[in-house]
């Protein structure tokens, strides 16, 4: 084998300008830091800090998906996660689930990950209602968070 002969400055440029398109087209798919960041913002101006919501998450091989559970949040904590059909407890470690603001912590790393394929705000509170995660079969998949309702 002789020595290695060097690409033609032409052939290395297109090489060169076709990974930069790739690496561009990556990136515009999906939803960005900035635009989480953007409606947290929304979200941060309502100072919610009690209030119950419906959860749910598909495909992720968790024993209560496709189950919608009811959040309860009370001074900025889970303080309890239940079964909405039947008021049964899912945890005995009710922090075990997010809050609205440790969904949109969720939906940042996901983000940064470039796992974050899809992402769908409420109009009014700008708490992140739908995130679509992409990743191997058991890392793929979708979190709902809907009907949020504050607690006077």
């Amino acid at each position: 084998m002789g020595p290695a002969v060097p690409l033609p400055i032409h052939r290395l440029a297109g090489i060169c300008i076709l990974a930069a398109a790739l690496a561009a087209c990556a990136d515009a798919t999906g939803p960005t830091l900035d635009d989480v960041r953007g409606h947290r913002v929304t979200w941060s101006a309502q100072h919610l800090s009690d209030y119950t919501y419906t959860y749910e998450v598909t495909r992720f091989f968790i024993k209560w998906e496709d189950q919608q559970l009811r959040i309860d949040v009370r001074n900025g904590a889970v303080a309890s996660a239940v079964l909405a059909a039947t008021g049964e407890s899912v945890s005995d470690t009710p922090s075990d689930f997010p809050t609205i603001d440790g969904l949109f912590d969720r939906a940042a790393q996901a983000a940064r990950d470039h796992t974050l394929r899809d992402i769908v705000f409420d109009p009014r509170l700008g708490y992140p209602v739908r995130r679509d995660l992409a990743g191997p079969p058991d890392a793929s998949g979708s979190v709902f968070a809907i009907q949020l309702h504050p607690v006077p």
